[in-house]
């Protein structure tokens, strides 16, 4: 974890003020354009080299101008040039260029395609199509595609633009290192002047990257960095991947400003609740448990606050709908409007939390949390954005700190539960005294659940088979597919809902998730599907049944013989699956195949199928253990892995009946 590692982490640090001290003022100037039209002779003598981390493709250069210092916004000036190797290395071609909605301007742009043979194959800038990429309340982030035409191994790729945006660059961690080799590099950032801008550079390829500034504006330079191997469940890209992080800070060492901080965050808790009148009525108007004591009237409110006061962070769209996305932007900081609306962020909902624990004479501190698929906390980058979650440390009175429970009032979770998200990291808790690192650990399997109950029959002439299955998520399973339909209506969820009962050949007939705008329920799923690719033909003699379909959970898969990286689940589990096949017409079920079991310190497996006069009755467990296991572990995951594919393979064998 790099929080755990920051003493040699650490390649290049600085702040602008103290660079513009410095008398040398190195000349940071960037000119930014097109490439040449022609292949040079130095690229037309590039070839694929897997030696050389050079297999794919090779990115000859790509330079870029982040200018923040321009008054009311940002412009970023992008130009990418590249040498394709391989059908792989045409992901490169694909251009996405971030957009928001209303906010950003397309000022500039050009790409193209250079072949070995001079032909030039042009990508209009009205052959880009605006994509949403991702919808968040009021908030919609968008993407400016297109692709390349004309790509093919031994093509040269020259594209660039001009983007103006409002208020600062949101994307502030810088890749150095990528997914293909990088043969030059250079990052200009031109901070807001009335702000002090600083930069932390981390990594493996230190020698390759240097840092300059005339303490206006700053190169960061890389030169021959090699490529990341990507691997499944590996940690996040800002660990593996040698970045760049420029964030504006109020100065004085990391220590200093995370004290501050800390006792700056804490002071908003003191502040929040006490002198509101609705605060006060709210906590005596409460229906206390009968001869409940302090802890359960702590864990009472948390449940009155799930239940009764919407999250920003949960909300579906329906909900936004009905509260209207300006309350959001044209609302005052109080508790009395948290209380009055029933709606606040997820910052507005600790802090209330807070307010009440600290109110029934528990303590409470605001813990500041990261979304670890994209980062881990970074002590040295002096800034809060890196923090994507904020939860509440909870004790009795006289309680050490190790008896805390970390909880999150907006996420609609069960007290003491948190998103998988921000678990397995280390998190910032806020005190009158400063702060203090804490790890968070995440639920264990038992917590969470997912029970899928299918019922597979065939047609009266087999040549079609329908399936009812069912799935409850309990605890982590299905909460991520609970909030991506949640945030959609219409004929959005219909698609989504379609998408999770059926696939490839399989039609959905009925595709329903039931209570799914109860904020606290578990995730509940319900599909009726067909499917006339059943393969069965009544003159065999037997017919063999895979197990797998839409129903079935999905299991990690290791290909590779060799890891690098630590493997990385998204939180420990356990899958539950309950089946009754029915057998073909004119068939009977056979033999039931010999049991699997497998129990490990990765995990425990069990496949066991029963036979009556009908058909066959399955039952499957799959419980995965830990949340992350070290490289040297890593021949157990794929043995373990490798039997849950043995078992999920069985066959279901029915003979013709006489």
């Amino acid at each position: 974890m790099r929080a755990a590692a920051v003493a040699v982490a650490v390649l290049a640090a600085g702040s602008f003020s103290a660079l513009a001290s410095a008398k040398a003022k190195p000349d940071t100037s960037l000119a930014i354009g097109p490439g040449p039209m022609t292949m040079t002779a130095e690229e037309k003598a590039i070839v694929a080299d897997p030696s050389a981390g050079t297999e794919h493709a090779l990115i000859l250069l790509e330079e870029t101008e982040c200018n923040e210092n321009l008054g009311s916004g940002h412009q970023l000036t992008y130009h990418l040039r590249a040498k394709i190797l391989s059908n792989e290395g045409r992901d490169l071609a694909t251009v996405v260029i971030p957009t928001m909605k209303h906010t950003s301007k397309l000022k500039r742009w050009w790409g193209r395609a250079i072949t070995p043979d001079g032909t030039i194959r042009e990508l209009r800038e009205q052959e880009l199509a605006e994509q949403l990429v991702i919808k968040a309340g009021a908030s919609e982030y968008k993407a400016l595609k297109g692709a390349i035409p004309g790509v093919e191994p031994g093509t040269v790729i020259d594209y660039g633009y001009v983007l103006s945006g409002v208020g600062y660059y949101h994307d502030n961690v810088l890749e150095l290192q990528r997914r293909f080799a990088i043969k030059r590099l250079r990052y200009r950032w031109i901070p807001f002047a009335e702000w002090q801008g600083e930069y932390v550079v981390h990594g493996s390829e230190s020698k390759k990257v240097s840092t300059r500034s005339d303490g206006r504006a700053l190169i960061i330079e890389a030169r021959d960095m090699n490529p990341v191997t990507e691997e499944p469940y590996m940690p996040p890209h800002d660990e593996v991947h040698t970045t760049a992080t420029f964030f504006y800070s109020s100065g004085g060492s990391p220590a200093q400003y995370w004290a501050k901080t800390g006792i700056e965050i804490d002071a908003l808790v003191a502040a929040y609740g006490p002198k509101d009148k609705s605060f006060h009525l709210a906590l005596a108007q409460m229906s206390w448990p009968a001869g409940a004591d302090r802890r359960a009237k702590v864990r009472f409110v948390y449940d009155w606050i799930s239940r009764n006061i919407r999250s920003s962070a949960a909300m579906s769209a329906s909900e936004f709908e009905t509260i209207g996305s300006l309350k959001t932007i044209k609302r005052i900081f109080t508790a009395r409007t948290v209380l009055a609306d029933r709606f606040g962020t997820p910052l507005e909902l600790s802090l209330l939390y807070a307010s009440f624990v600290r109110a029934l004479g528990a303590d409470a501190r605001l813990v500041m949390a990261v979304d670890r698929r994209q980062r881990y906390w970074d002590p040295e980058i002096k800034s809060i954005d890196q923090f994507s979650y904020v939860f509440v440390a909870v004790k009795m009175p006289g309680e050490s700190d190790e008896k805390a429970e970390i909880v999150d009032p907006s996420s609609g979770l069960p007290y003491g539960e948190l998103p998988w998200q921000a678990t397995g990291a280390h998190a910032v808790a806020a005190g009158s005294s400063g702060f203090q690192a804490i790890a968070l650990s995440p639920t264990m399997a038992d917590r969470n659940v997912g029970a899928t109950e299918l019922s597979l029959t065939f047609a009266q002439d087999g040549n079609a088979m329908r399936a009812h299955w069912s799935f409850l998520g309990n605890g982590q399973q299905g909460r991520d597919a609970r909030a991506t339909l949640r945030a959609v209506t219409g004929d959005d969820r219909v698609k989504r809902l379609d998408a999770l009962c059926a696939s490839q050949s399989w039609e959905a007939r009925r595709a329903e998730a039931p209570d799914l705008e109860e904020r606290t329920a578990p995730f509940k799923l319900t599909c009726e599907i067909e499917t006339d690719a059943t393969s069965f033909d009544a003159s065999l003699s037997t017919y063999a049944l895979p197990l797998p379909g839409p129903w079935w959970p999905e299991v990690p898969e290791f290909p590779d013989p060799t890891r690098r990286q630590p493997v990385i689940f998204p939180f420990p589990r356990t899958d539950l699956v309950r089946a009754e096949v029915a057998a073909p017409p004119g068939f009977a079920p056979g033999a039931p195949p010999a049991p699997v079991v497998a129990d490990t310190l990765i995990g425990t497996y069990a496949m066991n199928v029963t036979a009556d006069g009908h058909g066959f009755h399955v039952e499957r467990k799959l419980v995965i253990k830990p949340l992350k296991v070290e490289p040297a572990g890593y021949a157990a995951v794929r043995a373990f892995f490798a039997e849950v594919a043995r078992g999920d393979r069985t066959l279901l064998m029915f003979r013709r009946t006489p």
